[in-house]
């Protein structure tokens, strides 16, 4: 197969002798009827002047020889940058949301295949395009076509695999008019919500409305998920009304606001309640106007972002060096000692850079492997403290996590599995630290009242725990020294009490066959 593959593309590099790829300036509608007239696929681009992949391909691989070469016998090519503007639609017309996304056209628009990322040589373009002729999602889609029900998973996937977000969701649209509410969300209330995280959702939609009009249902079905399913969409919203792509999407934007959100209190945010308390300035365009109102607001820090986020959008579209210093001024005003200075970054990302620089703190040393592990004192929901010193001599396997981590929670069955095949071995012990906070939103309650149950329900989902369960409770010497930012994250510390592991494989990927070359 690689031999063939490396033949054909020979073939094509052997077949012009172009300098460079040729990018075809026009409509869309123009490039469909010039691939036509040509007998040949249009290729489109579609990038944003602030993606870096997408800066590349053009810097390097749009003017190379080879890759010339190898598309202009075959296709006429096209570039669009989105951001700047889309008048042929072409972002919502074949949902794009990943860039860059190369979709493969025939002549009458009809998608042939699509890929998405950059490339850096030819051999890697020419594999993505021709995986993406040869993609499975043809064949799904008629599936589904055939058989929506039967059919859904495997085509939900294939749309995935390519980024096609709002095709996923128009499938998932199909299937609950098929099975009705409640035996779909039994279904697919969490792979449902992760599409909508990716999507332009329109709150008169079936699923959404669904959603909002049985809150107690809807509840039982997602969980503590239902409130970012159902309310987090309308900050998107929210945006188009100061910088919607066109007048349509401003005044929907200002319908839902006006309707939907008024309607419904479990919407209500403080962004989008600035924005309806300030319609007129925002329907004027007036920058510096919004820009005092954001000063002389109550709110402080996280809430104040988002307003100031889209005034800084806003911004941009219009006379942006004008309002540039304005914008840097309150940006600095509003993150008082951020070291990573967030408002200034949407405004100057050169500038926040440097004076975040000025306010680094040395990283901990990392601990390695075959390193001691720092001491730690961590309690149980009682309040009893654990220390290292606590399990001397053992295999300590320690599973950093939380009780609203998807992720996590996918590992705690496997988990289970794997100290059930550990069970009576004392030379091994299994130690569970949640993240889960003392403050905030039923957080450190849910974890507390798990561990005394000895497990939880997460929509359809029940977990069991077991080992010791404590929490972390404020001490961060673990990680810390680990540089532990993501979660689930394993470790396994010796007998010796030195560092054996500092990324474990996951008991779903290899936890147990770890643990049994280590205890032999």
């Amino acid at each position: 197969m690689k031999r063939f593959f490396t033949v054909v593309l020979s073939a094509f590099l052997c077949l012009s002798a172009s300098a460079q790829i040729n990018v075809f300036e026009g409509s869309l509608a123009d490039g469909l009827k010039k691939a036509k007239k040509e007998k040949k696929d249009l290729m489109v681009m579609v990038s944003t002047t602030w993606c870096g992949p997408c800066k590349a391909f053009a810097k390097e691989m749009i003017p190379s020889k080879e890759v010339g070469d190898y598309v202009n016998p075959k296709y006429v090519f096209m570039h669009f940058d989105v951001d700047k503007e889309d008048p042929n639609s072409i972002q919502d017309t074949y949902g794009i949301a990943a860039y860059p996304t190369f979709l493969i056209l025939d002549g009458k628009g009809a998608e042939l295949g699509r890929f998405v990322g950059g490339s850096r040589t030819v051999e890697q373009f020419a594999q993505k395009e021709q995986a993406a002729l040869n993609s499975p999602l043809s064949a799904a889609k008629k599936a589904f076509k055939e058989d929506p029900v039967a059919n859904l998973d495997k085509y939900v996937a294939a749309l995935k695999a390519e980024y096609r977000m709002e095709d996923a969701y128009e499938a998932y649209s199909v299937v609950f008019d098929k099975m009705g509410p409640e035996e779909f969300f039994k279904n697919y209330s969490r792979s449902v919500s992760d599409v909508i995280r990716y999507v332009n959702v329109n709150y008169e939609d079936k699923i959404m409305k669904y959603l909002l009009d049985n809150p107690e249902s809807s509840k039982e079905w997602f969980g503590d998920s239902y409130h970012p399913v159902v309310a987090g969409p309308i900050s998107s919203i929210t945006f188009n009304a100061y910088m919607g792509k066109n007048e349509k999407d401003v005044a929907d934007a200002w319908k839902t606001l006006d309707g939907t959100y008024a309607q419904y209190p479990i919407l209500k945010n403080f962004f989008s309640d600035f924005t309806l308390e300030n319609r007129a300035l925002v329907e004027a365009k007036d920058v510096n106007s919004l820009l005092n109102q954001i000063l002389i607001s109550p709110a402080k820090g996280g809430e104040l972002f988002y307003p100031f986020y889209a005034v800084v959008e806003m911004a941009k579209k219009m006379d942006f060096e004008t309002f540039k210093p304005r914008l840097v001024e309150v940006a600095r005003m509003l993150g008082g000692k951020d070291p990573e200075q967030q408002f200034l970054y949407v405004v100057d990302r050169d500038l926040a850079a440097k004076e975040a620089k000025k306010e680094e703190k040395p990283a901990p040393k990392r601990i390695a492997e075959g390193e001691q592990c720092p001491e730690f004192t961590y309690k149980d929901y009682t309040g009893k403290e654990y220390h290292l010193s606590d399990f001397a001599g053992k295999y300590i396997v320690f599973d950093f996590w939380a009780t609203w981590c998807g992720p996590c929670c996918y590992e705690l069955p496997y988990l289970e599995q794997v100290e059930k095949e550990f069970e009576g071995n004392d030379k091994v012990v299994f130690v569970s630290v949640s993240i889960d906070k003392e403050e905030g939103k039923n957080t450190y309650a849910t974890w507390e009242k798990a561990v005394h149950d000895g497990g939880f329900t997460k929509g359809d989902n029940e977990y069991h725990l077991g080992g010791i369960q404590l929490n972390e409770s404020g001490d961060k010497s673990l990680t810390e020294a680990f540089r532990i930012t993501g979660i689930p994250r394993f470790l396994i510390i010796g007998p010796d009490g030195k560092v054996v592991t500092a990324d474990a494989p996951r008991p779903s990927k290899g936890m147990a066959e770890m643990l049994k070359e280590l205890l032999k």
